[in-house]
Formats: structure tokens, sequence, C-alpha cells
């Protein structure tokens, strides 16, 4: 590909986003695209809804915030959304935006237990719910005091007296916008590896700058149609809408994730900008692999072993990058990266970003250094909902600590080393889970893996490797080992090797390693020993 001269220096091109001017809400960002092109598809439907233009998005948005004002919905109010991919959705994202409301969204596979604490926990006071989701809503709510039946609004036909989602879009528009950049826009519950959920608080400035910096370098690609994959309670499809913004593009939402049907959506709807996962690349190769208009793949923790071959089969670049529910859009591999294909790079500071890596007491490291990467800029998260020292102990001084650990090579790009607490402490010696996780991740016959430990008399703790197979595969336990041996110092190499099946999985799609934890007592109970290539008992004593 042949990229134009503004991609040729990414770092100047950060900078100058930066310094462009910033809509002073959502809805005014809304507004300039509807200006402007107001019969372009906005929003396109995978499940065959009706399309929607930006003057028919426009529309339906202050129609809803006239309906939601007319309820009661204003500044502050907290509005807690339950439904998969429907293009009820983005229009409410939008309403609550005009109105200067919370969403809350909600992952529709929370149990009745897990509702209730994130309702309560929010301080939601409403509800929009699809009505193939109300039963477990309605369960919820007889432990939320807050949310009354006269505050629920279901989205899709009931059978029940609820009020209904659609008929609030019979109510007169509202024409005002009581939305700034500064205002609260949602309570984001993130997914956690220990203890409850903490609910993330981003205000409007949050989103659009994660949009327009994921913009700065597709808008010079002639991107226009945007394939959205993930749920809107996930973040990634909030970020792209408001990206397609940016771009005066088109939103194609699919109802969820399908790794089978991925590359047919891209190519019936003449996709140019993806979000991809690996599991994309474990489909059967087809002759119409290279058959789409793909300009760019963007993806977060792609493993680095199949990056040149995916690239080479899709005939596409994929560019890493990395973000958190706390500073939002953290850096980016720029297009023209071409030669950290395959190298693990999470990519350059992002625009609004500024990145370091710190020592323990929070002093700069030296490049090439390990140490946490911390994260300051425009737009960052506010805190945690109801939770003032978690908030504190996040923030130094400005700075996001990010709980992640780092390195930064000699042209500023930044690797990820793994979580400061998924650490294994052996022979004095730090082994990150994520690095022996990535290393036997490249293997050819393992789907995926979690690297935990065990106290040992010896070594303080032993690493144990937890592998899933891709399906029909099988390997000895001693070749893995043999692979971790060839691509990993001696003091990282696995212990013990555990197969199952599957994992579980937190809503993010991290291997949950506390309920595995929880679940599992006896880590190595009938786990293959390295040490002394045998397998150990099926019931050991603790």
């Amino acid at each position: 590909m042949v990229l134009p001269e503004e991609l040729q220096n990414p770092r100047e091109l950060y900078s100058r986003v930066e310094s462009e001017p910033f809509p002073e809400s959502i809805t005014a960002l809304l507004r300039s695209v509807v200006t402007r092109y107001p019969d372009r598809d906005a929003i396109r439907f995978i499940d065959g809804s009706p399309t929607l233009s930006y003057q028919q998005l426009e529309d339906k948005v202050a129609r809803l915030a006239g309906g939601l004002r007319a309820h009661g919905v204003g500044t502050g109010t907290r509005v807690a959304a339950l439904m998969p991919n429907k293009p009820a959705y983005p229009i409410t994202y939008l309403a609550a935006a005009r109105l200067g409301a919370i969403i809350v969204p909600l992952n529709t596979a929370l149990t009745t237990r897990e509702l209730a604490y994130a309702l309560n926990d929010a301080g939601a006071t409403y509800a929009i719910v699809d009505a193939g989701h109300l039963g477990g809503l309605q369960s919820a709510l007889k432990e939320v005091p807050k949310i009354s039946p006269n505050r629920v609004f279901v989205v899709g036909n009931s059978g029940t007296d609820c009020l209904l989602w659609d008929d609030l879009l019979l109510s007169e528009p509202f024409a005002g916008d009581d939305g700034h950049f500064s205002t609260l826009l949602t309570v984001q519950y993130t997914s956690g590896t220990t203890g409850l959920p903490k609910g993330a608080m981003q205000t409007q400035e949050f989103w659009m700058c994660i949009g327009i910096a994921q913009s700065a370098e597709l808008k010079f690609l002639d991107i226009r149609n945007i394939l959205v994959v993930h749920s809107f309670f996930y973040m990634d499809a909030l970020w792209e809408l408001m990206m397609s913004f940016c771009l005066s593009g088109t939103i194609v939402l699919a109802p969820q994730m399908s790794a089978s049907r991925y590359m047919a959506w891209v190519r019936e709807f003449d996709i140019h900008y993806a979000l991809v996962t690996a599991h994309i690349f474990k489909q059967p190769e087809s002759p119409l692999d290279r058959g789409h208009n793909l300009r760019l793949l963007q993806t977060y923790g792609f493993s680095r072993h199949l990056h040149a071959d995916f690239e080479r089969r899709f005939n596409v670049p994929v560019r890493e990058t990395f973000g958190m529910t706390e500073i939002g859009a953290g850096a980016f591999v720029p297009v023209n990266a071409n030669d950290k294909t395959g190298s693990g790079a999470v990519g350059i500071a992002a625009p609004f970003r500024r990145l370091k890596i710190v020592d323990s007491q929070g002093i700069e490291v030296p490049d090439g250094e390990v140490g946490e990467l911390w994260a300051t800029g425009r737009g960052l998260f506010v805190g945690y909902n109801n939770l003032p020292e978690a908030t504190a102990a996040i923030f130094a001084h400005g700075w996001v600590r990010t709980g992640d650990l780092f390195r930064r090579d000699a042209d500023g790009f930044y690797y990820i080393v793994g979580r400061m607490k998924d650490m294994v402490r052996r022979n004095m010696e730090n082994v990150s889970a994520r690095e022996v996780e990535d290393i036997l991740i490249g293997h050819a016959s393992v789907a995926n893996a979690a690297v935990l430990s065990v106290p040992d008399l010896d070594k303080t703790e032993e690493i144990v490797a937890l592998v899933v197979l891709r399906d029909g595969e099988a390997v000895a336990p001693h070749q893995l080992y043999a692979h971790c041996q060839a691509h990993l110092a001696k003091f990282k190499w696995p212990r013990y090797f555990v197969f199952r099946p599957e994992f579980p999985l937190t809503s993010s799609g991290k291997v949950a390693k506390h309920e595995i934890k929880k679940a599992t007592p006896n880590l190595i109970e009938g786990a293959f020993d390295a040490q002394t290539s045998s397998w150990l008992p099926a019931q050991l004593k603790s």
C-alpha cells in the first residue's frame, strides 16, 4: 500500500490533531455531520433493520431525548441499558448525551445477582431493556429500590404493560443540547480479575478523544464503512461510533461477533476498517480471503506469532493498539510501521496521551528496562464510582497508574510485558505470566493458555501452565515444554502442565484466573511434572 504523505510522520500528525478545535459535545459532533451529509448512511444493520441516514439518526435521537425528558430524565440521571446490538442502543446513547444523562451499560450475560449489584452501585433510577432480557431485569429489580416499574422502557414486544421504548419516538423532539464534553456519559463496569467490578466514570470528552484519536490516520485512508462486531455494553462499539462521526462514515453493526461470518460481512458490506481477533485466522482458508476492500485492521492483544501470516493471508495491514477503561486510547502502532509486524509492539503514544514507564518509586526508567506504564492527557476517566480510595490509588499527580508492566524500545515504541499482579516470583526472578502465555499460544496446537503459580519450598513459587488445545489437536506436554525451552530463558520454563477443555472468561474475553483459583484449590492435581517427566496423581493431599 502506497501511503499518503500525511502518514509518513505519525507523531507530527498526532500533535496536529491535538491542536485542532475540539467538539463542545457529542451532540455537536453528530450535528456537524448531519449539516454536511444529511443523506449519507450513518448506521447499517446486519440484522436487517432499516438503514439510518445521518438526518434520520438525528431525528430519532431528538425524539427519544424529548420522550425521556418528558419522563424526567435529565442532566445527571443514571439510566441502565440492558440489550444486545440493536438500533435502540446507539440511539439511546446519543439521546442520553443530548440530555446530559448517564448510561450504565450492562452485559446481557450478567446474572440476577450481578445485575442487582451494578444497578444499585451505579445508582441507576431508570432502565432501558430489550424484551428478551426483561425477565432477568425484573428479577434483579426486586433488590433495586430506586427503579420503579414506570421507569423501565422495553425495546420490542414484551407482552406486558411496561412502557415501550418505541413510544418515546413519538414524542416532541428535544432541539437543545444539555451535554458538554465535561459531562459524565457512562459508568462502565470493568470485568476485573479480582473482587467486585468497579464502575469507571467516563465523560463525553473521554469518548470523543478516542474517536478523534482513532480517526487521525484513518481519514487519509479513504475509510468510510466500519464494521462493528462488539456489543455496545463493551467499550469498542461506542468509540467506533464516535470515530465514524469524525470520518463522516458509516457504521455496519453486527448483532454479535461471529468468526465464521466475519469475512463474509467484510465482503458483503464493502468494509474498509474493523477490529480483528486471532479467531478469524483460525477459520478455514478460502480463495475469497483476499477478496475485499479493507484498508486497515486494528487489534488488541493479537498473537505476535500469527501477525505476519495473518497479513499475508488476508492481504491487509494489521496494527496493534493499547487501551484501557481508565485511559481510553493509549498507544497505536502507526500505519507506516511495517517493520513492527510480529514484534509485539503496541505502538507509540496516541493523540491526547503522554506515556512513561516508571519504577516502584515513580521514577522514569531508561529505554529497554521494564516498569509500570503511567498515562496522562486529555479526557481520562474521572474515577471509580463510590470508590474514592481506589480512585486515589490509581492516580498519581495527574497520571493514571495502569498496573501494566511495559518496556520501550529506542524508537519510542511500547511493549506490554504483563500485569504487575500477574507475575510469578521464582528463584528471585520475576516471571511475567503474559510472556509465557504468549509463547505457549504461539504453539500450533494451542488455542489458549493461562499461567499461574503454586508455592514451592525451594524456589518460592513454581510456574503452572494451563493449556486449552485447538479443536482436533493433540500434543504431549513434553513437546510444549520443549517449545518453551526454545523460546524462553530457563527460569521462565513452566514446571507443571495441565490440559483443560476450556477456561472461564471475563465479560471482556480475558481468562478469569480468579475463577480458576477459586474452583481449583490444588492447581497441580493431575498435572504433568516436567522436572520429573511424570504425571502427578489425580488427587493430591493438601
